[in-house]
Formats: structure tokens, C-alpha cells, sequence
């Protein structure tokens, strides 16, 4: 809405060997002790190699010990991404890209609009997309 320049060309990868998945419901470290005996994948609305195969248990282990991990969550990350992407075109196409937006802020700060960045509900505003449902 604000802007495809603000694509950052390394942020998939990057975010990945430091041991950050971005998913869709928030990023996640999976450095963390809580992913220890987590079975699930990474984002459970993503159908990547790395979600489809491998839990957030398992990446936790290997995270800061096996560079493997650094490459499936950079593969998750570019899928996550792409996917994104994929849906903003659609959303375009298909004249709800508002709702999109709307969609995309209330599912990735886990459904809480008091998270919302008020930097990101004033870029929105700039271009006349309200994000808050209660707005």
C-alpha cells in the first residue's frame, strides 16, 4: 500500500540465520525454549517444503548449530514472502486490496489491533486504507 520499494532484498535470508521465521501470524525465534517439543510448522497456513516436513521442534534444535536450519527457514521465508506478494497481486486484481491489508494486520498481530504498530496504522492512513476493524 505504501510502497513495493520497501522490499528488503536480504530480510528472508538474513532474519533465517538468526534464527527467525516471519510467518503469518507474527515472526517467531525459534531460539526460544517454548518451540523445544513444539510439533507444529513453522506457519500453519503455509505449504512450503520447510512447513510441510519439518516442526518447529526440530528447527529449534538445529538453530545456531547446523547451518541446514539457516537454509530451510530461509526457504520458508522467501515462500512466505512470495506467497504474500502473490496475494497483494490478487487482491489488487481483484479491488479489495483494503480488505487485504485489513486481513493481513489482524491475523500477523495475532487478532490483538492494540499491537499494531501506530507508525504502520499512519502509513496505511496516508494512503486511505483504515486497518482497524474498530475504526
Amino acid at each position: 500500500a505504501i510502497g513495493v520499494d520497501m522490499f528488503d532484498c536480504v530480510y528472508a535470508c538474513r532474519t533465517a540465520r538468526f534464527g527467525t521465521a516471519i510467518t503469518s501470524r507474527g515472526n517467531i525465534s525459534l531460539g526460544r525454549k517454548q518451540y523445544a517439543k513444539d510439533k507444529g510448522p513453522l506457519d500453519e497456513d503455509c505449504s512450503c517444503k520447510t512447513c510441510k516436513n519439518h516442526t518447529r521442534a526440530y528447527l529449534h534444535t538445529i538453530a545456531g548449530k547446523d547451518a541446514n536450519a539457516a537454509t530451510l527457514m530461509s526457504y520458508h521465508n522467501i515462500a512466505y514472502l512470495l506467497n504474500l506478494t502473490r496475494g497483494c497481486r490478487a487482491a489488487l486484481r481483484e479491488s479489495r486490496f483494503p480488505e487485504y491489508c485489513r486481513e493481513f494486520m489482524f491475523k500477523y498481530h495475532q487478532e490483538d489491533e492494540a499491537r499494531y504498530p501506530q507508525w504502520a496504522c499512519d502509513a496505511f492512513a496516508s494512503v486511505n486504507i483504515t486497518i482497524k476493524k474498530s475504526q
